[in-house]
């Protein structure tokens, strides 16, 4: 944002080059429009650019997929690695170039979106051509990945400082984890495994980790993967403890004070995504009770009916809540 004198001292210098006469700045301070209206208009068109760039990244790698899969067994071993991990390393050294050098972050962005697919696939091809080996696949796998977190982790926050890093970085740390866990459990042979709930602690304590990450980088410049890693740290901690309380009645009862934290933490965050959230588990806990209890003694139809009566309120309890808590400046 521009102090006055700067203001004044660029109209002036504008005035004088004749890139703007008298008439538009009297237009231009005679508007209507709101100032948050010419912002939101003026970020609406960067963020679609931003959104438009991320695209044609993602055309770029279904394009390199279908192209290598047309040619594939005619590559060769060393075409095959050269075609996968060598364009993904020479697009990451090209969107790091882009965002850290030129400062084209969005543009880089596109780069960085091709690197961080087809490198992990460059690296499994790589290690396809090798020896056979002793070590299960889960571990190689997990190494792999926790060796890609550490790396693009490293370049984030010494030199990139990008949200698409950001994100890479954690999608890479959890199949780390979920290949570790499938490991784990591989290696031991008791009854305790055929238990679902281990699963569910297991997504339970990963989406913790989510919450606490995406609440600690609020506080750094990435404020749009902290939003993106909250939501679906706190979308996957409702779906494991809904996971764990199906089939017990005292958890059933326990998981209704879940969800109307999570209704009440929207208002207290101004968070319309956890509202949204909240509110879609809430409907689906509906359902299952309806099924669970009520179907059998009322009949479908009649269970139908209140359940549709009972999300018309949501509805209105929802919409109402958003409109006075979180959209109300």
């Amino acid at each position: 944002m521009l102090t006055k004198t700067q203001f004044l001292q660029e109209t002036e210098i504008a005035g004088k080059l004749n890139l703007v006469s008298k008439d538009e700045l009297i237009n231009a301070f005679n508007s209507k429009k709101q100032p948050s209206e010419i912002l939101s208009s003026k970020s609406a068109s960067f963020d679609f650019a931003k959104v438009l760039s991320l695209v044609g990244g993602g055309i770029v790698f279904l394009g390199i997929c279908f192209l290598v899969g047309i040619y594939w067994f005619s590559l060769g071993d060393i075409g095959q690695v050269i075609v996968t991990l060598g364009s993904g390393i020479t697009a990451f050294i090209v969107g790091s170039l882009l965002s850290y050098s030129l400062k084209q972050k969005f543009t880089g962005n596109s780069f960085h979106l091709i690197a961080g697919f087809l490198i992990p696939i460059g690296i499994f091809v790589w290690l396809s051509k090798l020896s056979p080996s002793n070590i299960g696949i889960t571990i190689v796998a997990s190494g792999v990945f926790l060796a890609l977190s550490i790396i693009y982790f490293i370049f984030d926050f010494k030199l990139l400082k990008s949200n698409l890093i950001t994100l890479f970085t954690t999608f890479y740390a959890s199949l780390s984890y979920t290949f570790m866990f499938t490991f784990f459990f591989e290696k031991i042979d008791f009854e305790i495994i055929n238990d679902q709930r281990l699963y569910f602690f297991a997504s339970l304590a990963l989406n913790i980790s989510y919450l606490m990450l995406g609440y600690f980088l609020k506080y750094t410049s990435r404020k749009t993967a902290s939003s993106i890693i909250f939501n679906l740290g706190f979308f996957g901690l409702l779906g494991s403890l809904l996971g764990l309380t199906i089939d017990r009645p005292i958890l059933e009862i326990l998981y209704v004070f879940v969800l109307s934290f999570g209704v009440y933490l929207s208002t207290r965050i101004k968070s319309g995504w956890v509202l949204a959230i909240s509110i879609i588990y809430l409907l689906g806990y509906i359902f299952y009770l309806t099924a669970r209890y009520f179907a059998e003694i009322i009949g479908w139809p009649v269970a139908l009916i209140l359940g549709g009566l009972l999300l018309i309120g949501i509805s209105y309890f929802a919409v109402d809540l958003n409109k006075r808590f979180i959209k109300k400046t």
